[in-house]
């Protein structure tokens, strides 16, 4: 792949050169045409690549696919194209193993309590396989099957893992990536116990339906789950990503974005306990009418195996830092960071840029523009930077979990093609956990309600905000952008 590219890199040269352009694209342009054929093929090529080493290797790299297709905004489309393959299939283990693995871990006997197991998975992904099933009293079932040997392959690509971003390291000091993996490594061990995902979904369908969240997670049946099988009740729904389908369907999607979100947010800052490892492939749509009442936008939120439990404190301060920068308090983000255990050693007022850049989602149809206008800034930034890149000076493993979270609900926005303010709807929740801290309580900032509320007849999401203190901060940030030119244009 790598001298693929390079050799792409100097053909392109090539033929700006033969249009009377210069060598090096401008940053922010746009490629003439024939210059993006040449670059559109060799992503194609390399796409098709790291499916087939991701294919080979399986075990964590599927994960590592996964995230990577759940990012439009990062990765051309030729990727996204075919590493979306991995979210819903990766080579099936034969019947004879699955039937192995169920003889050793529910007894010879387990077929007594079915009337029909299907031999063919009707999904397989990195840690194991699903099989529908009806139970004898006549319930339909999904049989979750862990791979053999997965759990000897998975901790070997974990090391290999942890000594590849070693060495990056030690080449580039900025890329620091073992606090990531070495979180990684210890929440992944834990999922290959199926036991702890039957918890995971017990605790997380509780925890919806105590805040009247509106989505589907299924029921475990506990007779039934062991460390390497686990069988719940079968929720019938098509991915998220079948755009066809949920036309059909009649799926309001801003409806089934609010519902994602505010799952998510229920999750992460009310409950403090959410999933670690989501990406489209673990997001359904409910066709099931007896789960979903008829209503054709309800989620349903597939495989727990992998989460994240905040403590208190550390719940605390991701609340404030997502509702600070939701009402652009640097105070109050500043404060967040330093709960949780954050410090840059950049100025605050770009830490509070760079926050709130995180939650902001494009739609695809305008996705090509931003990422100019992010190249732009980047440039300009880069070109008056004196010193080198300096990295974050700590960086608190729950932040990991807590990106991948952002990066779906990112990726999800652009490929519905919304404008979508989820920043808002997480603010929400984060409001509610820190009105609901131990006295005396963190004070809010008086920026005006946070809170998100409906628009009369037109589903659109709004905050108000307006105060003399938020006015006061706005016009810090403002003059600090300014005196550091950073302004690209401003209105």
């Amino acid at each position: 792949m790598f001298w693929d590219y390079r050799s792409v890199r100097q053909q392109a040269q090539r033929q700006r050169v033969a249009l009377g352009l210069p060598a090096e694209t401008p940053t922010g342009e746009r490629e003439p045409p024939q210059v993006e054929l040449l670059w559109e093929g060799a992503h194609t090529r390399g796409a098709a690549r790291m499916l087939a080493a991701i294919n080979d290797l399986q075990g964590f790299w599927v994960k590592v696919g996964q995230y990577l297709s759940s990012r439009p905004d990062i990765m051309p489309q030729a990727y996204l194209t075919e590493l979306g393959r991995l979210q819903d299939s990766a080579p099936p283990q034969p019947w004879s193993d699955v039937e192995a693995t169920l003889d050793k871990e529910l007894g010879p006997s387990w077929r007594n309590q079915f009337e029909w197991v299907d031999q063919a998975p009707m999904g397989t992904a990195s840690i194991g396989q699903v099989h529908e099933g009806r139970l004898a009293t006549g319930q339909r079932v999904a049989i979750k099957v862990q791979h053999k040997n997965v759990a000897e392959r998975m901790v070997q690509d974990l090391e290999n893992l942890r000594v590849l971003t070693e060495l990056l390291h030690r080449f580039e000091s900025d890329a620091d990536y073992r606090t990531v993996v070495g979180e990684w490594a210890t929440e992944v061990i834990r999922e290959l116990d199926f036991r702890t995902e039957a918890a995971n979904l017990a605790e997380v369908k509780a925890n919806l339906a105590a805040t009247s969240v509106t989505a589907i997670v299924p029921t475990a049946f506990p007779e039934m789950v062991t460390r390497r099988v686990l069988v719940m009740e079968f929720c019938e729904g098509v991915s998220v990503r079948d755009s066809a389908r949920l036309d059909a369907m009649g799926v309001d999607r801003r409806v089934l974005m609010d519902r994602i979100c505010e799952a998510f947010a229920d999750q992460i800052h009310r409950h403090g306990f959410f999933n670690g490892d989501p990406h489209p492939g673990n997001l359904h749509v409910s066709t099931d009418p007896a789960q979903n009442c008829g209503d054709p936008s309800v989620p349903v939120l597939l495989d727990f195996g992998l989460t994240k439990r905040f403590e208190p404190d550390m719940k605390v301060a991701f609340a404030r830092m997502v509702y600070s920068s939701s009402v652009a308090d640097v105070d109050g983000l500043i404060t967040g960071f330093r709960e949780m255990g954050l410090k840059f050693k950049e100025d605050p007022f770009e830490d509070l840029r760079n926050t709130q850049s995180l939650f902001r989602a494009v739609p695809k149809s305008k996705m090509r523009e931003e990422r100019a206008r992010a190249s732009r800034i980047r440039a300009a930034k880069e070109s008056r930077r004196e010193e080198p890149r300096r990295p974050v000076e700590a960086w608190p493993s729950e932040l990991v979990f807590f990106f991948r979270v952002t990066a779906l609900l990112k990726g999800l926005v652009s490929e519905f093609d919304l404008e979508y303010p989820y920043l808002h709807v997480m603010a929400a929740a984060a409001k509610d956990t820190l009105l609901a801290s131990p006295p005396p309580g963190p004070a809010l900032p008086d920026h005006g309600s946070a809170t998100p509320r409906r628009e009369a007849n037109s589903g659109e999401v709004s905050t108000e905000v307006g105060s003399p203190r938020l006015h006061q901060r706005l016009t810090e940030v403002v003059g600090h952008v300014i005196a550091a030119e950073e302004a690209i244009g401003m209105q």
